[in-house]
């Protein structure tokens, strides 16, 4: 039997580096893809809290809290899997602002769902603005007019 050149190891590791390297490349392909057609990649979190938002509405499902310099009260949010930028799945108005909600973070209204909420985790999505209602943005704005949320968190 002849000795193969490379010893096993050494040929596992370069072929975990090819493969690595062409799933590097598709994900960079993709992001480029996706910020081409008005996607950012964006953090996203769950809240379970209830209690009243900065547009003066009790937390429900379909709210989210942004940082208003980056998204301001009343924007329309669609969220993406990274994987799967055609169908959103989460569609959310940012009603609410929160100490460490910074630049691209957002967190999602989940109110009394804190399984969920586990369940979720932190992801990275995709997001898209879609539009703005502007009753939540005069309502937040009159209602918590200095409140920009991230605060060094």
């Amino acid at each position: 039997m002849k000795k193969l050149l490379f010893p096993y190891g050494t040929l596992l590791a370069l072929l975990g580096v090819l493969l690595f390297g062409v799933f590097t490349s598709f994900t960079e392909r993709q992001a480029t893809e996706a910020a081409s057609s008005g996607f950012q990649s964006v953090s996203v979190s769950a809240y379970t809290d209830r209690g009243t938002m900065a547009d003066g509405r009790q937390t429900h499902v379909g709210a989210c809290a942004a940082s208003v310099l980056q998204f301001p009260f009343g924007t329309k949010l669609q969220l993406f899997n990274a994987n799967d930028p055609n169908q959103p799945q989460i569609s959310c108005t940012v009603e609410d602002t929160g100490t460490h909600v910074c630049q691209n973070t957002i967190a999602v209204a989940m109110p009394g769902q804190t399984q969920r909420a586990i369940q979720f985790g932190r992801q990275q999505m995709l997001l898209k603005v879609v539009g703005q209602d502007q009753q939540v943005a005069s309502f937040a704005t009159a209602n918590h007019p200095a409140s920009l949320g991230c605060q060094g968190g």
